[in-house]
């Protein structure tokens, strides 16, 4: 069974998986740990990763990145806009209003969602996994940011199913670098401590702030509070660095970067790699891009001060955010016992001042910061694995957002606070009896805090029917779940019906009565989904209980089924999901045959290059003048076809390509590779023929050894012997009069045939083992004296007693003696 963690990054993506009983990150097919975010489209082929991130300047229009920001965006919300602005690629809007990435795939042009993109850097990581594992993967667990609201959450999902995995758990990327933090430290409070351990676990990747202060304990984590700023990334450093260039080229060269969008991504690549190079020196760093836009090369240079300059409004952001994240955990900053840094922009040496500034301490850095929510992710998976033996540690996470909900023309009420722990149950009892269908919605009650300003969660109708009673009742049942995502249910209709009569007069006659406790109040009941049961109270008199059911009327419950329809979840129907994964199995059905294709086509490639060295090198002896000119010529056709004609061949056409230059290089190969080996098998079985001969006249000489050996045997080995020696002799001569580019007489699979069948007869023959001289008769009468002591040993054994580990007397020389022996045999 797998156990797979995957952080799906806006920039990158880490696999982690468990093997050998040890969690660690594996690398992709180019020996990284780290996989770009990035899908490429070409005219036979989607590939995804690094291998799409290296066309990102040569296949520029059908290179896409940057999807995850745009995932559950609508196309006219204004951050999609702003996102979509900054990226090359060209978009369109789709017929439910979300963003299409328009790009030119098998020569026909499509549109991609980004749930889409998403499905295929999920598949990429999933090859990756497999590839380690060496295994089929399934069951994963995959971390998203915290701010992912309940519709992005549910298209992460839906990507997952679409891939072929089993996502266990969406996990926030604070919570994995938490859990990857505690589950391996020693130094926590003991589980029934009333302390914690608070850590403010800090993660700043490409595209966002995420900070989440916790409380460990041994086996278990608690998320006090989680904040984030999705417009505080390391992606917004480089902007802000390639805007200033932009202005720089500008003035210096009299170039307009924007008006190119391929120079615009280099001059975006060059200022990350600045970045990084000012984060770790102090001195002042040059750029050099050659041929940048209109043939011309430009330069440039650039200082720590001067980035920390550019970007200090965006710095100042971080002590806004951590204020707020202890002050929703109603902690203070000297509380904090450790500081956890994560993801790759807390590299910047002013995000890491401006954290031990709020802090007032050191920095830690335990954890790898590019590994850590990966292997987070990978242990949860294994936690969650009911195969995989490993001890438990809980996780206790925050919903974050306030949700509310609304029914009819009713005021909104609170249905999960922000504060609140998840996974939980919510069970609601409207406050009055509700006839017919009303609708049923969920909602964010604060929007402006969701990326997507999406209010709406869920928007379901309800169908109630005719109660049986003036004065039912609703209750209505929510599930927060593991993913943080929110789904109605149950709603049940609650009625009190009259007791049937002969019920009545039994419970009459036994003092006792069934009766639900009433309704006292009218106002809205939550009662987190605790299942009460009112017991009757064991002191309470008989009698009285009696009187009391004869005045009071006498009911049972009535629990009926309410149905229900989703008007609106932002999850795929099963029809769509059906479809969705036809789609991406034919996609991949396509990967694997133009991978087949690529590789006949290579393997074409691979034999006409290592060919035609070879013929006038290493083989050069091995054929002659007039045929390598033609195998020569042979060659450079079939490299010409390769980039003409066969360049988008079948494979099939490779196929036959390949066989026939093999039928002109094979031969020659082969002549080679005898000329290597048959020497020596030639030698081996001569020194075989001499051997069994030398052995044979030891048989005529009648030793001793072989005096036994039947003479028929020794002459078929005899005969044997004599024509493999002349055999041997005829084709060493007929090799001798061969030139090296004319095919062998004899190969030297055929020589160690003889030589195998020979050593074998001769084996069988001379190995013969020398029967035994017969034994002397015993005398009759030694042997009735031997009869006759046997048959006594035998009785006195049977009247025996079972032996005793018991030690023998001291003084009791005959026991010791038998111990000897006994410990000799």
């Amino acid at each position: 069974m797998s156990v797979v963690g995957f952080d799906l990054g806006s920039q990158s993506c880490y696999v982690a998986v468990a093997t050998g009983g040890v969690i660690e990150t594996v690398t992709n097919e180019y020996s990284d740990r780290s996989t770009g975010s990035y899908v490429s489209f070409g005219q036979r082929l989607r590939c995804a990763g690094t291998s799409a991130k290296n066309q990102a300047i040569t296949n520029l229009k059908n290179t896409t990145f940057g999807f995850k920001r745009l995932l559950g965006l609508s196309y006219d919300h204004p951050l999609a806009q702003t996102e979509m602005s900054n990226l090359i690629n060209e978009f369109v809007k789709t017929d439910n209003n979300e963003i299409g990435y328009k790009v030119r795939y098998l020569d026909e042009e499509h549109i991609f969602t980004p749930l889409e993109l998403i499905v295929a850097m999920l598949t990429k990581l999933k090859n990756v996994a497999e590839t380690a594992l060496q295994s089929k993967v399934t069951d994963c667990v995959i971390s998203i940011p915290i701010y992912f609201a309940d519709s992005q959450r549910r298209q992460v999902l839906d990507a997952a199913r679409i891939a072929g995995l089993n996502c266990l758990r969406l996990l926030n990327d604070t919570t994995a670098a938490a859990l990857a933090y505690g589950f391996y430290k020693s130094d926590l409070p003991n589980a029934d401590s009333e302390t914690a351990k608070n850590v403010a676990f800090v993660d700043m990747g490409y595209t966002g702030f995420q900070v989440s202060i916790c409380a460990l304990k041994k086996e278990s984590v608690k998320i006090l509070s989680s904040v984030a700023d999705h417009t505080l990334g390391g992606r917004e450093i480089d902007y802000r660095l390639l805007q200033h260039f932009i202005e720089v080229f500008k003035d210096k060269y009299r170039l307009d970067i924007n008006e190119k969008p391929k120079a615009k991504l280099r001059l975006l690549s060059e200022c990350e790699k600045l970045k990084k190079l000012m984060s770790a020196n102090t001195t002042e760093i040059p750029m050099n891009i050659e041929c940048l836009m209109n043939d011309r090369d430009v330069s440039g240079r650039m200082k720590r001060a001067d980035m920390e300059e550019l970007c200090q409004d965006l710095f100042d952001k971080i002590p806004v955010a951590l204020n707020k994240a202890l002050a929703n955990a109603k902690i203070t900053a000297q509380e904090i016992a450790s500081i956890e840094i994560v993801g790759g922009s807390t590299r910047i040496p002013a995000v890491k001042q401006a954290l031990q500034t709020f802090f007032g301490q050191e920095i830690s850095t335990t954890l790898n910061q590019d590994e850590a929510v990966a292997k987070g992710c990978a242990l949860q998976c294994a936690i969650l694995s009911p195969k995989v033996r490993r001890r438990q540690f809980a996780i206790a996470d925050k919903a974050m957002y306030d949700v509310h909900f609304i029914w009819g023309n009713s005021n909104p009420f609170q249905l999960v606070a922000g504060d609140a722990l998840f996974p939980c149950l919510k069970s609601i009892t409207l406050p009055k009896a509700v006839k017919g269908d009303f609708p049923l919605n969920t909602f964010y009650q604060y929007p402006e805090e969701i990326i997507n300003n999406q209010i709406n969660i869920t928007r379901n109708q309800v169908h109630v029917p005719d109660a049986e009673t003036e004065s039912p009742s609703v209750k209505i049942r929510f599930r927060l779940d593991d993913h943080r995502i929110l789904s109605l249910e149950e709603i049940t209709l609650e009625e009190k019906l009259p007791a049937p009569a002969a019920e009545t007069e039994a419970e009459a006659s036994t003092g006792k009565a069934k009766e639900e406790t009433p309704d006292q109040s009218e106002k809205m009941e939550c009662d987190d989904a605790k299942k009460t049961d009112d017991k009757a109270s064991d002191d309470v008199n008989t009698q009285k209980q009696g009187k009391e059911s004869k005045s009071k009327p006498k009911h049972v419950k009535k629990s009926t089924k309410v149905p229900f329809e989703h008007g609106l979840t932002f999850s795929m129907s099963n029809t769509a999901l059906e479809r969705a994964i036809e789609k991406e199995l034919e996609i991949q059905e396509n990967e694997r045959k133009e991978k087949l294709r690529a590789d006949a086509r290579n393997s074409v490639e691979e034999y006409v290059y290592d060919m035609r060295g070879k013929i006038y090198e290493q083989l050069s002896e091995f054929i002659s003048e007039e045929d390598r000119e033609a195998f020569s010529r042979k060659l450079d056709d079939a490299e010409n076809w390769l980039y003409e004609d066969g360049e988008d061949a079948e494979k099939s056409a490779y196929t036959n390509k390949l066989e026939e230059l093999k039928k002109l290089g094979n031969p020659i190969l082969l002549r080679y590779r005898e000329s290597q080996t048959i020497d020596a098998a030639m030698q081996d079985l001569l020194r075989i023929t001499m051997r069994t001969r030398k052995e044979i006249n030891r048989f005529d000489n009648k030793e001793e050894i072989y005096s036994h050996l039947d003479p028929k045997e020794v002459d078929k080995l005899r005969e044997e012997a004599a024509s493999v020696q002349q055999w041997a002799d005829k084709q060493i001569g007929a090799l001798r009069q061969k030139k090296k580019y004319d095919n062998p007489t004899v190969l030297t699979k055929e020589v160690e045939e003889k030589a195998k069948g020979l050593s074998k007869l001769a084996t069988s023959v001379l190995d013969k083992k020398k029967p035994s001289p017969p034994k002397d008769k015993e005398p009759e009468k030694a042997k009735g004296q031997n009869d006759t002591q046997k048959k006594t040993e035998d009785k006195s054994n049977a009247e025996e007693p079972e032996a005793m580990d018991v030690e023998s007397p001291a003084g009791d020389n005959t026991a010791k003696t038998n111990e000897n022996v006994d410990c000799q045999s």
